[in-house]
């Protein structure tokens, strides 16, 4: 698979991208594929923020749907909506790996924490190909900085209100997200968590 990815161009993302899956796919490389996807899931997020003229006053649906076009656009098998136990925001299922998203609106660390519960007790199973999942949050319609908002609630989760033993990395530099991980309480294995912040907010001067 090496010297097929040599065949294509590297610097064109797109092919890059479908190839890697591949090989993660045909290796059972769940890590891979999730570290693939994460990085053309932040593409996905760069691409909305350059709409925020037209989505900081939308609802969570619309803005969700965009997302899943996007990735659906760079191969992945997604769906908005789709069942897993529920109804779940963003449901990639590219057999034999599983990602679930849950996306919410800004509104307070509680309301993040209820993506969470519903990330992680309802549809998740934390299995062995479906151990990663994502909870995602559009910051709009407020002066607080994004990062602000992304640092409180990561503060809010190191707290662990659950009381589930959660660990949280550090937000890398100049990004918008962090992980955590815990015990799943299905499998008993660890799942992993990035908690992605797209900035909607759009308050020009001129």
């Amino acid at each position: 698979m090496s010297n097929d990815i040599e065949k294509f161009d590297i610097s064109n993302h797109f092919e890059k991208s479908i190839l890697l899956r591949k090989r993660a796919r045909v290796k059972r490389d769940y890590e891979a594929y999730i570290n693939q996807f994460y990085i053309d899931f932040e593409y996905q997020i760069s691409e909305l923020e350059l709409q925020c003229n037209q989505l900081h006053d939308k609802g969570e649906d619309l803005i969700t749907a965009f997302i899943v076009t996007g990735l659906r656009s760079s191969g992945y098998p997604v769906t908005h909506d789709g069942n897993s136990n529920g109804h779940v925001d963003i449901n990639l299922n590219d057999p034999p790996f599983t990602w679930f998203g849950e996306c919410k609106l800004q509104k307070g660390n509680e309301n993040t924490l209820g993506g969470f519960q519903q990330l992680t007790t309802r549809y998740s199973r934390g299995n062995d190909f479906g151990y990663h999942g994502g909870v995602i949050i559009y910051h709009q319609n407020t002066t607080k900085k994004a990062l602000t908002s992304l640092t409180e609630w990561k503060s809010f989760l190191t707290a662990d209100p659950e009381q589930i033993s959660i660990q949280c990395n550090d937000i890398p530099h100049r990004k918008l997200y962090f992980d955590s991980s815990h015990e799943h309480e299905d499998s008993g294995y660890p799942y992993l968590i990035r908690h992605f912040w797209i900035k909607l907010t759009y308050t020009p001067k001129q």
